[in-house]
């Protein structure tokens, strides 16, 4: 769990911690992904690939503190997405691609 009042430095050696774990967890989904339903405001099927889960945890920011509880997530990506609300469904905005009306927003 994070700690309040880090420095930049406790957070970056945390980031980087927590990174190694994530992509520790996805090696595991590389032949078995993970499967799960969702079913808070709308049902889903959601597959948790091992690409995901690197992909959350490669995409960092200079703020240390946020790619620390990005990571920290990452490591519980199915009990962060089941406790989402529900927000709706995007219109597809001119000049994006079609798939984006398939895509649901969550707030969390």
């Amino acid at each position: 769990m994070l700690m309040k009042h880090r420095t930049e430095e406790e957070y970056y050696k945390e980031s980087k911690r927590l990174r190694a774990e994530v992509l520790a967890q996805a090696d595991t989904l590389k032949e078995h992904p993970m499967h799960f339903t969702i079913t808070n405001g709308i049902t889903m099927e959601v597959e948790i690939t091992k690409t995901d889960l690197k992909t959350i945890v490669s995409k960092a920011s200079r703020d240390n503190k946020f790619n620390a509880i990005k990571n920290a997530l990452a490591k519980d990506i199915r009990g962060y997405l089941e406790k989402g609300e529900y927000i709706g469904w995007r219109t597809v905005a001119e000049g994006k691609h079609g798939e984006s009306a398939y895509f649901a927003y969550f707030d969390r």
